[in-house]
């Protein structure tokens, strides 16, 4: 999923320990920031979701100076910034 001032992304709305998160028909997991979890007439249901689509490595895990590890990604993830939905089915 390539970067781009907006985007329309159609999956299923699940929540994550990051946020809320949208599942494309490919897998591919596109977290919606802004929102922390979806209500229950919304999880679980396939949605349309607009917004900013960006790569950010914000929440990937930091390793301090001692070695102790924080919590967070592997790596970059794919976020939809000023995240809007509706629920399609």
């Amino acid at each position: 999923m390539t970067a781009s001032e907006n985007a329309t992304i159609v999956g299923v709305a699940r929540n994550a320990k990051l946020s809320a998160v949208v599942i494309t028909d490919q897998g591919e997991v596109i977290y919606c920031l802004e929102i922390s979890s979806w209500p229950d007439p919304v999880d679980g249901h396939r949605v349309e979701a607009t917004g900013k689509l960006e790569e950010s490595g914000d929440f990937r895990v930091r390793v301090d100076p001692d070695g102790a590890i924080s919590q967070g990604t592997e790596g970059d993830i794919t976020v939809l910034r000023g995240c809007t939905v509706r629920v399609i089915e």
